[in-house]
């Protein structure tokens, strides 16, 4: 319950923040720009969120192999697959200490996260690897359904109009 309330909380703040960065940085005449369809670059695009649970469901059961054919298929590398790959760059027995695979997580930090648990022991693992999303966001955690941009953070989603696709862009995990 407490973990929920803590996502929900971090979820309205990454919310109220996407509003009020958006408030303060348009004018009137940018948010009556065009309505055609903005195009983000390298960045998946579902024309419902009914077709997008139904390419999820199958893309989820794939092997990392099968993934990869898929996205090149599609013209796209996901993050989660760029994390994985870092990830399995090297193997444990790589490592010669602590302190190297802290200064390698450190390296790829947008990609791999370390933890420490109770007993002082780390563990080093990808970023967003609970999250299946992370098979159809790019590199700036982003993907696109219908006319909506969403961006996947560790702590929530943030959604807007494919025209601000910049404005959220812009916003990070530390924003």
């Amino acid at each position: 319950m407490k973990k929920s309330f803590i996502y929900s909380q971090s979820f309205f703040a990454l919310v109220g923040l996407f509003i009020a960065l958006f408030i303060s940085s348009c004018t009137k005449s940018e948010v009556t720009k065009s309505t055609d369809r903005y195009e983000a670059p390298k960045i998946l695009s579902f024309e419902s969120f009914e077709a997008f649970k139904l390419v999820k469901g199958k893309v989820i059961s794939m092997s990392l192999k099968e993934l990869e054919i898929y996205e090149e298929s599609k013209g796209y590398k996901s993050f989660g697959r760029m994390c994985d790959e870092i990830y399995y760059s090297k193997g444990p027995e790589e490592f010669k200490s602590v302190e190297e695979i802290k200064e390698f997580v450190s390296k790829n930090n947008k990609y791999l996260q370390l933890t420490e648990d109770t007993n002082g022991e780390f563990s080093m693992g990808t970023s967003l690897r609970d999250n299946s999303n992370r098979y159809f966001i790019n590199d700036d955690r982003m993907l696109r359904i219908g006319t909506s941009i969403y961006k996947v953070f560790e702590t929530g989603v943030a959604m807007t109009d494919e025209k601000n696709y910049e404005v959220l862009k812009g916003i990070s995990n530390e924003s």
